[in-house]
């Protein structure tokens, strides 16, 4: 739908091949979503060079008059503008859209007919139909999966089944902060008086109406591959998870923007995590000098996002030097995915703990007791794991 109104918008100015003119692009979000190399690949071939030139031109701009100088050129019909034109389009490399349609199109089928549905208030068909679709939802991404499990909510909702709606509240807003959060009944103590981490993880457990206290159901299930049997990309997703349930903004950057690192996981004034995962990498190789630059172009992505802020960049994967051409930063760190498993049953232990002992009016002292006990508290609990600096390991080896 972006990709459409992007091509109507430049349409605009070009009403015939004679026709010609300049595209300013404005807003963050927008000009974000065109340098996106996924997004930019379901535009159209001309229009992909178009934009790549209207990039190049804009990076080599050190003022607004050099920009006002290369729109001059083009309207003016400059010789040497229209000969660099061509010659840039002739040779500009297209992105691979690599769009699974049919993925897509039984996402939007699952979505229009669960709207049907629910606008003529069968809400128990509209849930199943939804539920069908929602792995396929959290595979394309997991803004989106969290989105339907919020859609799956309201039909659960309205079909009279808290239990199974205040699950999917749960699961929409853990996995997109933006979704606000199920409300409580019962009171809790000022949240000014506890970490946002405790409240984040306050917010994803479950309290029934006889006031007990449950874990998420998906908890087990999530974290499974942080043991080594997933591929990297089911890897992400448990990383993704471990820092959902350890109360942190955890996203998975690549996956959402075609850009950025594998997982991230957030907290405000706080360090940020930045993982590349390299679990796939066999123990006798090493990270190799591209490995090294798509690291330190992910914690640029972060600087760029986050803000000015302590960024810890870490490759998960086996405990191996660099290559020797590589000149890896002194903070890189390589962790092994192990030292995730075992943050994980903790984690799994002190919620279990957690919600044994607590009552609903105690829950976020509770939580706020045990995780300190454990060292889970972040970014404290990075402290216990192993970790090895990438350039300590290369010297060592060299």
């Amino acid at each position: 739908t972006i990709a459409s109104r992007v091509v109507q918008s430049f349409g605009r100015i070009s009403r015939g091949m004679s026709d010609h003119g300049v595209v300013i692009l404005t807003g963050e979000r927008l000009v974000e979503w065109v340098l996106i190399p996924k997004n930019r690949g379901v535009l159209p071939v001309f229009l992909q060079k178009q934009i790549s030139l209207g990039d190049a031109v804009s990076e080599q701009a050190d003022s607004i008059q050099d920009l006002l100088s290369a729109a001059e050129q083009c309207l003016t019909r400059d010789d040497g503008w229209i000969a660099a034109y061509n010659d840039y389009l002739a040779d500009a490399e297209l992105e691979n859209a690599d769009v699974d349609t049919e993925h897509l199109t039984r996402l939007a089928k699952s979505e229009a007919k669960y709207g049907h549905l629910m606008w003529h208030r069968e809400y128990k068909k509209a849930a199943k139909v939804l539920r069908a679709t929602l792995d396929d939802a959290f595979a394309l991404s997991d803004s989106t999966g969290a989105w339907h499990c919020l859609w799956l909510g309201a039909a659960y909702q309205m079909m009279g089944d808290g239990g199974s709606a205040q699950e999917m509240f749960l699961d929409a807003h853990a996995t997109q902060r933006n979704i606000p959060a199920y409300p409580r009944e019962n009171a809790q103590v000022s949240q000014a008086a506890v970490p946002a981490q405790i409240i984040a993880i306050d917010e994803q457990l479950n309290i029934l109406a006889d006031g007990s206290i449950v874990l998420p159901k998906g908890l087990d299930t999530d974290l499974a591959y942080l043991g080594g049997s997933g591929s990297p990309a089911q890897t992400e997703k448990s990383l993704r998870a471990l820092g959902q349930y350890l109360g942190l903004n955890a996203t998975r950057p690549d996956n959402e923007h075609g850009t950025g690192p594998d997982a991230l996981w957030v907290a405000d004034g706080q360090p940020v995590l930045c993982l590349e995962v390299k679990t796939g990498k066999d123990a006798s190789s090493r990270y190799q000098k591209k490995e090294v630059g798509q690291l330190s172009d992910h914690v640029q992505w972060v600087k760029d996002h986050i803000g000015d802020t302590t960024i810890i960049p870490v490759f998960v994967g086996p405990v191996m030097p660099a290559t020797d051409t590589s000149n890896p930063p002194s903070d890189f760190l390589v962790v092994g995915l192990e030292q995730f498993k075992q943050l994980g049953d903790r984690l799994k232990a002190a919620l279990t703990d957690a919600v044994e002992n607590a009552l609903p009016t105690t829950l976020r002292d509770t939580l706020m007791t045990t995780f300190s006990k454990r060292d889970l508290i972040w970014p404290d609990c990075m402290n216990s794991m192993e970790k090895y600096t990438l350039r300590d390991l290369s010297v060592v080896r060299n």
